[in-house]
């Protein structure tokens, strides 16, 4: 400290943000001891210091990221599928057994155990999935986070199960429109959310747009990193819809992956039910076009369980991540 003569000294002291405020009261006291007066005067509390280093993505990564999405988009397409699935005997239980056999077979792991229901009126964002039985006409949805160098996702789909006993062969119109709906949901936040606009910022005027259309729906996107939810700006909790104290104050920083999770409220006339349509898909910045983009796609169209078919056909040609030790 001599020798460079420092105008000011960051402490990781910040009492609100957990990457900003680290340093032990006992440690504290050891620094006022030893540096005196002098030096603690120039002390200051600076968090974002913490949050955008943790926080920061390296152009590096954003490869081996999307191989990870891929991964992931090409489980849940078999997980939702008749190889997994038969009506009246597979559970959302069994399916998420699936899913941790899988990851094990690739060699990678998870931080955030996949969660599979059965979506009904009463389904809520949350940790816990379902044990159902699974049957003709249900919606499926999984909500998981795969792990591997150092890198996590977070990914949520849905599912319809074919009534394919009475030959139905695509999902109604009603509830494919709730999937668009979320997809708008999408767009907005995407065409909003700009580097520099406070997370509450973000997710008031998403707000606003989904009210001028007539979507009703709730916002709670976060960043996602190195211990899956990552530091930096949230934009709505399920429990706080319009304000977030603290982090809903940070700014949106461009170096940062972030998880666009949301859902839309859409009324499905044939079950006479109101169905919390939810999404989420990690997102980058893409300094060239200036915009945020989905690392490896976003659900346009509902995974289909059709059970009768025999032969089922190969997936896409998707890249299977495997990691080795």
């Amino acid at each position: 400290l001599e020798r460079f003569e420092p105008r000011r000294i960051a402490l990781n002291i910040d009492r609100d943000i957990a990457f900003g405020g680290g340093l032990h009261v006992g440690e504290l006291d050891v620094l006022r001891e030893e540096l005196g007066a002098k030096w603690m005067d120039r002390t200051v509390n600076e968090p974002m210091l913490g949050v955008e280093f943790v926080a920061r993505r390296v152009p590096g990564q954003i490869g081996y990221y999307r191989m990870m999405q891929e991964s992931i988009w090409a489980m849940i397409e078999e997980a939702f599928s008749e190889r997994v699935v038969q009506p009246g005997v597979t559970t959302t239980t069994d399916i998420e057994w699936w899913f941790l056999e899988k990851m094990q077979e690739q060699n990678v792991s998870t931080w955030a155990h996949p969660r599979v229901s059965v979506l009904t009126e009463e389904s809520f964002p949350g940790w816990e999935g379902s044990s159902s039985t699974i049957h003709e006409g249900d919606l499926l949805h999984v909500d998981f986070g795969m792990t591997a160098m150092g890198l996590n996702t977070d990914t949520q789909h849905m599912a319809y199960v074919l009534c394919a006993s009475a030959g139905e062969t695509d999902a109604p119109a009603s509830i494919t429109a709730g999937l668009r709906k979320s997809n708008r949901m999408q767009d907005i936040q995407l065409e909003v959310m700009c580097p520099g606009m406070t997370g509450n910022e973000v997710l008031t005027v998403c707000l606003e747009k989904m009210r001028e259309e007539g979507i009703e729906g709730q916002v709670y996107s976060h960043p996602i990193g190195d211990w899956g939810h990552a530091p930096g700006a949230v934009m709505g909790f399920t429990n706080l819809p319009t304000y977030v104290p603290v982090l809903g104050e940070l700014p949106v920083l461009p170096d940062t992956y972030y998880s666009i999770e949301l859902y839309a409220y859409h009324f499905i006339p044939e079950r006479n039910e109101t169905i919390r349509f939810r999404q989420e898909e990690d997102v980058h910045w893409v300094e060239e076009s200036g915009r945020w983009e989905f690392v490896f796609g976003r659900q346009e169209k509902l995974h289909l369980v059709n059970w009768t078919r025999v032969d089922a056909p190969a997936l896409d040609s998707v890249h299977v991540l495997n990691v080795q030790n």
